[in-house]
């Protein structure tokens, strides 16, 4: 079996490497990370050169690739020095397709090819509850058909960057305890959201985690994805 790197997958390692090098040398990740500032140009420029859509369909505005190419990308943008780990935008866009609706596809595309940064942010980690999902507490609740969520989040990257958040919540008298979950489309602008800043967190001072309390008021029709999921992992 050949391993070798096709032509073009050398050409597209080539043109990350010149971009990042000749624009964004380490110092400016380190100043970004010492002071807690989101790369919004290195996103930007990312987003320009079409390296964040990679494998992104193009009706969405990306450039189609293979999953091999898009993890040499990946692999090509850390050996610069760069977080790779927020590039993203075809992990949203590809579950948006999925699970989503056509609306939120749409809004996902559109926000995608507008900033150059994710859509959305995963609002899962509790204060109690990290990769144990099942110990979240915050829940959702049904009135007047309206939702309403309460709880609070933690170390959910990107919730201020990002115009929209899944929110991971439960049915507080589910009639089945394995299917209370359900994940919430939330639009991050609106009142009732209280987003704070965990300093230093985890060493990853680029793209800042931060604490949220709320009480969303949402539309019915905002839920994403299966209504009543027995885990989101």
């Amino acid at each position: 079996m050949d391993f070798s790197l096709t032509e073009e997958q050398e050409l597209l390692l080539a043109s990350i490497r010149e971009l990042i090098t000749t624009n964004f040398p380490e110092e400016y990740f380190r100043t970004c990370d010492q002071n807690g500032t989101y790369p919004r140009e290195f996103m930007r420029a990312l987003a320009d050169n079409g390296i964040s859509m990679l494998g992104v369909p193009e009706e969405f505005g990306g450039i189609p690739a293979d999953y091999v190419t898009q993890m040499l990308a990946l692999m090509e943008v850390s050996k610069c020095g760069a977080p790779a780990f927020l590039i993203t935008n075809g992990q949203c866009i590809h579950s948006m397709r999925r699970f989503g609706s056509a609306e939120q596809l749409r809004k996902t595309a559109e926000s995608t090819l507008e900033t150059g940064d994710p859509a959305y942010a995963l609002a899962l980690t509790e204060p109690g509850a990290g990769s144990d999902n099942n110990s979240a507490t915050t829940t959702y609740t049904r009135k007047n058909g309206k939702v309403y969520i309460n709880g609070q989040k933690t170390f959910i990257t990107g919730a201020k960057e990002y115009p929209y958040m899944l929110v991971l919540a439960r049915d507080p008298q589910p009639k089945d305890p394995k299917k209370a979950f359900t994940l919430w489309w939330v639009d991050s602008s609106k009142p009732g959201i209280k987003i704070n800043p965990l300093h230093k967190s985890a060493g990853i001072c680029s793209a800042p985690a931060k604490s949220i309390s709320t009480t969303w008021r949402l539309k019915r029709a905002t839920w994403w994805a299966k209504k009543e999921w027995v885990s989101s992992m």
